[in-house]
């Protein structure tokens, strides 16, 4: 789990430090990607959204609304 969270980690600072580059949506949707298997669904949806809506994210947003859609599916399943 430790793991799961440090690889967001880093894969959200690549976007942050490298906007620029062509493959920061990538590294975008490896932060949720990671976010979900660490089961940080809160985490999720605080901020997709913001991606969602950003163009460098275009090329994955159908797999980010895929994460978003496990995010909402799991939060209503713990709820």
């Amino acid at each position: 789990m430790l793991f799961r969270s440090l690889a967001a980690g880093q894969a959200k600072q690549l976007f942050d430090e490298y906007p620029n580059h062509a493959k920061s949506g990538q590294a975008m949707w490896l932060y949720y990607y990671a976010l979900s298997r660490a089961n940080k669904t809160q985490e999720i949806l605080d901020s997709i959204d913001t991606s969602l809506e950003d163009p460098r994210c275009s090329s994955y947003r159908k797999n980010l609304l895929y994460l978003k859609w496990f995010a909402l599916r799991d939060r209503k399943r713990v709820v």
